[in-house]
């Protein structure tokens, strides 16, 4: 259940139903239950195919050794084969891709030959490496139109002239509940008060997300921190792998930090939470950002392009650089001010209306897809 499913789901939601029939061609895993209903109950038929596979070389998925580059390889040709006897099958006037790292779905799609333009949905920067080149090669070369949920990302695709557009990730507010029990407990269990502020990560626990770094941070620089102040990194699992142990074991070091299981009761953690943390190390964008700023919560966050572009600087949100530790401890001791951090709230919630409502991004989407069916 991360980001990419849930805003295509709200992507499928936005659609004009008299005008689209949404139809989603899904991995086959196990454990996938979860995701599939997300698509039935947005609108859309699923069907589920076992060779659809990921060609990985983005920020958070890296396909860095030998086996994982091995792994895409012999995967390309069994996607792309699926992707023909779909597209051949279900005849769509329009192929969608939601991740850049399926450009032979778009193969696929093209070999199909029913002449379906092929749009891709840029959710993730692509290395800068020559693996991440020739994925952005693949990418250009199988597909015809590219929505990004940021410019940053686009931009490591190359260049694009009038092919792409920015449309951010819509938030559904509906969607967001917040029991005020639940909340209370919450801040209970983090030994808060009513003059604590809250920074809140929600985000898988992997190098690529930088709570490690953070949490040791926090255990090296508590005596430099504001007394009120709490983090809370909820994500983590049942899973025993080193990065998760180490993180766990560096929150445990501070007395201001404390490691939380991933849970599905998002709305509950974002209440609690008065400031959104997104601590990352690489480039890519924080659904919980923009969640945040849509139920106004200011959000500090790493100096990476991605995560720039989620907020108004300043006034929505502060940004840090890990390489210079006074930026964290000051930014901290800002957003300590309850006074100030609610103002910022105002800010969040009114740059989220602005770039991340679903009003506005469900005409962005309609109105593109337009586009695209008329230049067929």
């Amino acid at each position: 259940m991360g980001g990419a499913p849930k805003s295509l789901s709200i992507l499928i939601q936005s659609l004009d139903k008299t005008r689209y029939e949404p139809i989603v061609v899904m991995p086959k895993r196990k454990g996938n239950d979860d995701v599939k209903k997300l698509f039935l109950d947005a609108g859309a038929e699923v069907i589920e195919e076992t060779h659809m596979r990921p060609f990985n070389g983005v920020n958070g998925c890296r396909c860095d050794s030998f086996s994982d580059r091995k792994y895409a390889v012999l995967a390309a040709i069994p996607t792309a084969l699926a992707s023909r006897k779909w597209v051949r099958k279900l005849k769509p006037d329009l192929v969608h891709l939601n991740t850049s790292v399926l450009p032979f779905a778009g193969l696929g799609a093209k070999l199909a030959g029913v002449g379906a333009p092929v749009v891709t949905h840029v959710r993730e920067s692509l290395l800068r490496s020559w693996w991440g080149r020739i994925l952005a090669f693949f990418n250009r070369r199988f597909s015809d139109w590219y929505v990004g949920i940021d410019q940053s990302g686009l931009d490591t695709i190359g260049d694009l002239t009038n092919q792409s557009i920015v449309i951010h990730n819509s938030v559904d507010t509906s969607g967001i509940s917040i029991e005020k029990s639940s909340v209370n407990e919450l801040r209970t269990q983090f030994n808060c008060d009513d003059e604590t502020v809250v920074f809140g990560s929600i985000c898988r626990i992997m190098s690529a997300n930088g709570v490690l770094h953070f949490a040791e941070f926090l255990a090296e620089w508590q005596s430099k921190l504001p007394t009120n102040v709490r983090f809370v990194f909820c994500g983590f699992d049942d899973s025993n792998i080193d990065y998760v142990e180490s993180a766990r074991a560096a929150i445990e070091k501070s007395e201001c930090a404390f490691a939380m299981d991933f849970t599905k009761d998002i709305g509950s953690i974002l209440g609690a939470s008065d400031v959104i943390l997104a601590p990352f190390l690489t480039s890519h964008s924080s659904r919980a950002v923009i969640e945040g700023a849509s139920i106004g919560k200011p959000a500090l966050v790493s100096d990476l392009p991605n995560l720039r572009e989620q907020i108004s600087l300043n006034e929505s949100g502060l940004i840090f650089q890990y390489e210079q530790p006074e930026t964290i401890i000051e930014a901290i001791k800002q957003l300590s001010d309850r006074q100030k951090t609610m103002q910022m709230g105002k800010a969040a919630l009114k740059f989220a209306n602005q770039n991340f409502s679903l009003a506005v991004n469900k005409t962005k989407i309609n109105d593109f897809y337009s586009k695209v069916l008329e230049d067929k």
